[in-house]
This record gives C-alpha cells, sequence and structure tokens, in this order.
C-alpha cells in the first residue's frame, strides 16, 4: 500500500510540475528529492512576488503618512504636532515591519489592531473632528 501510495503522488506531482527536464528515478528517496527541488523552486518565486507587494505596500503607507503629516503641519489644530508624530510613527512602522519577517508581522496586526480600535488616537491625544 506504501508503495502505491507513493506512486500516486509522484504521479499527481509530475503532472502538477510537469516532466520538462526531470529524469525518472526508480528509487523512491531519489524521485521526492527531484520533486522537492522543483516545488522549491516554485515556492521561491512566490516569495519574491509576495516579498516586491510587500515593497509596494510600504511605499504606498509611506506615500499616505508623509500625506497626513504634511496636511496636519499646515492646519491649525492644537493637536497638529501629535498627528504629525502619529503620521511618522505609522510610516516608521511600515517600514520597520517589512524587514522584520514575522516579528514584523506580528508587530505590524498588533499596530493596526490598536489603531483601528482608536488605541494611538487616544494614546497621542488626538481629538476625532
Amino acid at each position: 500500500l506504501g508503495g502505491l501510495v507513493d506512486i500516486g503522488i509522484s504521479q499527481g506531482a509530475y503532472s502538477n510540475y510537469g516532466m520538462s527536464g526531470m529524469k525518472f528515478y526508480t528509487s523512491g528517496a531519489k524521485r521526492q528529492a527531484a520533486i522537492v527541488r522543483m516545488a522549491a523552486k516554485d515556492s521561491f518565486g512566490a516569495y519574491k512576488f509576495v516579498k516586491g507587494a510587500a515593497k509596494v505596500g510600504c511605499g504606498i503607507s509611506c506615500v499616505l503618512a508623509a500625506h497626513d503629516a504634511a496636511d496636519a503641519l499646515n492646519s491649525d489644530r492644537p493637536d497638529k504636532y501629535r498627528r504629525t508624530a502619529k503620521a511618522l510613527l505609522d510610516a516608521g512602522v511600515a517600514v520597520g515591519c517589512m524587514y522584520l519577517g514575522p516579528v514584523g508581522w506580528a508587530i505590524g496586526t498588533t499596530y493596526f489592531l490598536v489603531d483601528v480600535c482608536g488605541g494611538w488616537n487616544y494614546m497621542f491625544g488626538i481629538k476625532d473632528e
């Protein structure tokens, strides 16, 4: 039964990834290693795409934070410096989280949840309009 399952998995992997450039190995270990190498190439391409999307998202976040900071500085609000500080914190968290990997994801998620609930505005003393 194990041999049948192994053949079924291998054939499914062959059909998913194609047979181009892949030798047919009679040994199960060599065959599985070749399949793992091909899957790793595919996952590395997905990793590069996600990393690029993160950089684009970070850039957009920084542009929006700069706009918020400029808008706050050019206003007559009494809390304009607090709003500017929060906008700079937004940009700093975006840039920092992009380079910290999974830890950055956890920090960014926590920051976002506190921000959505109004915690940062409360801590900075920013009044809603």
